[in-house]
């Protein structure tokens, strides 16, 4: 039959938006990281935060390029379901007249090989954001290893405070939820929220000073992410062994340590483009199997072959509703996300406390 096998189709489709999704969630945290200034200010500082501009301009890039990555893909689908879908209304008109049928099936070999086309070229422009994303990393690890050196005798209290910051990262981070292609389907959505998690440094004078921000995005499915945080205990407790460990630590060695929450970041990242390769799904690869297929039928009627004793002619409406089916799921993809209210977390108070402002303002340079 000339169309793919929906389930797989789909599948793909659902893991491809899954994977621009993962990025797109961490290019935000790139923009939106703030790094605010000690007093003095170490020079390891100011490498983190050379290092984290170069990680928000990387944010950026994507930002800037991903429409043109992801919706023409989708696209593809579509426009090929509305053309194949003519030319099966009128297939039983055509008959066996082979120089019409050689017109319908060159028009969607045509179209066909576009697809292909378009999609290697969002895959290869795909890739090449990624790479820059995963660029900025090593100058920051270093800025830190730096950092944890020139503190080594509070290094355990450091150690300490790191593996608290690095453990509520995670703890936001599985807050969130995943849809199969069936519950897309069925018409689930995504609710997409800004959670920004908020770190202090406390002085020597015992006042808390704005050091880290960290604004991330959020999916959750059927809940709002603010529902889910205030009612999460884990979160609450989290929140009070980093208010309880700071005590009797410099202010360089606790931002030294609230440092890690962006190595943890990037490393969340990093392990979710390694179980799904870097790359996007073989979409291109599907649209060649068809571009084949046609390519085949093409062959068959040059040998000779009478158009109506050909299978994938005589069953194009089924391949229609196959193509109707997948135009559908692209559709629901692009629709797939409600914005919710942002959320900020700081680390000084209960998440009980939590509210729905987005201040951010006295972190930045």
């Amino acid at each position: 039959m000339l169309s793919p096998n929906v389930n797989n189709a789909t599948d793909q489709l659902a893991r491809g938006y899954s994977i621009i999704r993962q990025v797109d969630a961490f290019a935000f945290a790139s923009m939106n990281t703030r790094v605010g200034r000690l007093s003095p200010n170490p020079p390891w500082a100011a490498v983190a935060r050379q290092s984290i501009e170069l990680l928000s301009q990387a944010g950026e890039q994507w930002q800037a390029e991903k429409l043109d990555i992801w919706t023409p893909v989708l696209n593809q689908f579509i426009n090929y379901a509305t053309l194949f879908s003519r030319f099966a209304q009128v297939a039983s008109s055509v008959g066996d007249d082979k120089d019409a049928w050689m017109d319908i099936l060159n028009t969607m070999s045509a179209a066909l090989a576009t697809g292909k086309n378009v999609t290697r070229a969002a895959e290869g422009q795909f890739t090449l954001q990624i790479n820059n994303l995963n660029n900025i990393r090593q100058a920051l690890d270093a800025s830190i290893a730096t950092a944890w050196n020139s503190l080594a005798s509070e290094e355990q209290a450091m150690t300490d405070l790191a593996t608290q910051v690095m453990a509520l990262q995670g703890q936001f981070n599985r807050l969130g939820g995943t849809l199969s292609s069936a519950e897309i389907s069925a018409g689930k959505n995504f609710i997409q929220s800004s959670v920004t998690i908020r770190y202090t440094v406390v002085s020597a004078a015992g006042v808390e000073v704005p050091y880290l921000a960290i604004a991330g995005l959020l999916f959750t499915v059927g809940k709002m992410t603010y529902d889910l945080i205030v009612t999460n205990k884990e979160i609450d407790q989290t929140i009070g062994r980093i208010v309880r460990l700071r005590v009797n630590m410099s202010e360089n060695a606790q931002a030294a340590a609230i440092s890690k929450a962006v190595s943890q970041l990037i490393d969340n990242f990093d392990k979710s483009m390694l179980e799904m390769n870097s790359q996007m799904p073989p979409i291109a690869a599907m649209w060649e199997a068809e571009q084949t297929k046609v390519g085949q039928v093409i062959n068959a009627i040059y040998a000779g072959a009478t158009p109506h004793q050909i299978g994938d002619l005589v069953a194009m409406p089924s391949a229609a509703a196959s193509w109707n089916t997948l135009s559908d799921f692209c559709v629901k993809l692009s629709q797939l996300t409600k914005i919710g209210h942002p959320v900020t977390v700081t680390t000084t108070r209960p998440v009980t406390t939590l509210n729905f402002a987005f201040p951010m303002r006295e972190l930045h340079s």
